[in-house]
């Protein structure tokens, strides 16, 4: 299998992401593992505003558009209530999921959900009604104090919750306790905490010597620490970039290991 080659990559994001980016570095040739330090946990039961009171909607992730999309009151015809409202969405796979549930008017901005604030700003949206925001429970950015600073209110609906998991998945604690070395995508704070943690609980903390870290951001790579064989940092936190980062940091070890095989067999 591709994690029996000398450097796995490994990608901590939801499952569903993290199985896009190891077919994504597979078919780059490198060999790559989905490991997950949280499991999505949808929300049973939340407060859904009347839609006549909503000029818009927010979605942050795919997450967040999936459990919304299957909130018991929003079944046919009441969901079509809501497919005429305007939506901003952060990143393309979250604005693919938007239409593909039906929505319209999908505005996809960049960079976290920063990159949303001046694409809502701009639009034109209907005066003394709230923007909705189906939410994770836990969340890295604000909308609802970033948008009442330009006295916009936002409704913020918590719809799941990302849950932590408990150990290390077996096949990457082995590849580390054999000697293998690893390259991690962080791609939030929290990740990154959680992923330290995982190593600790499972004893595997002292082989971060040979783990590097691939982050979305400083804050990121502030939040993973010391002590790793080598942090890299993205200039923006998007997919495609993080992705490349992954790439060459697999060729690179492997280079090195090369090296390193030809010099023991002379």
């Amino acid at each position: 299998m591709a994690y029996q080659k000398h450097h796995l990559t490994l990608s901590t994001r939801p499952h569903t992401d993290a199985m896009r980016d190891v077919a994504s570095l597979q078919r780059r040739a490198v060999a790559a593992m989905a490991m997950p330090v949280m499991r999505l946990v949808p929300h049973a039961h939340y407060e859904l505003p009347d839609s006549k009171t909503i000029s818009a909607v927010i979605f942050t992730s795919r997450n967040a558009v999936a459990c919304f999309a299957k909130t018991p009151r929003l079944e046919t015809p009441r969901l079509a209530a809501w497919l005429d409202k305007p939506v901003f969405v952060v990143g393309t796979a979250t604005g693919i999921a938007a239409r593909l549930v039906g929505f319209k008017d999908v505005t996809v901005g960049h960079g976290g959900g920063s990159g949303l604030v001046p694409k809502i700003l701009t639009a034109k949206l209907a005066s003394g009604r709230a923007v909705l925001w189906p939410s994770a429970q836990q969340k890295s950015f604000d909308m609802q104090t970033a948008l009442a600073a330009h006295d916009i209110s936002v409704i913020d609906m918590p719809v799941y919750d990302m849950v932590p998991v408990e150990i290390v998945n077996p096949a990457v604690a082995q590849h580390l306790e054999d000697g293998g070395m690893v390259s991690v995508i962080l791609m939030s704070v929290r990740t990154a905490a959680l992923f330290v943690e995982l190593l600790k609980a499972g004893n595997l903390w002292q082989h971060r010597s040979r783990v590097s870290i691939i982050a979305g951001s400083a804050a990121i790579a502030d939040a993973a620490g010391a002590g790793w064989q080598h942090i890299w940092v993205s200039k923006r936190p998007s997919r495609s970039r993080i992705l490349a980062i992954a790439t060459l940091v697999d060729r690179q070890a492997n280079q090195r290991r090369q090296v390193i095989d030809k010099g023991s067999a002379g």
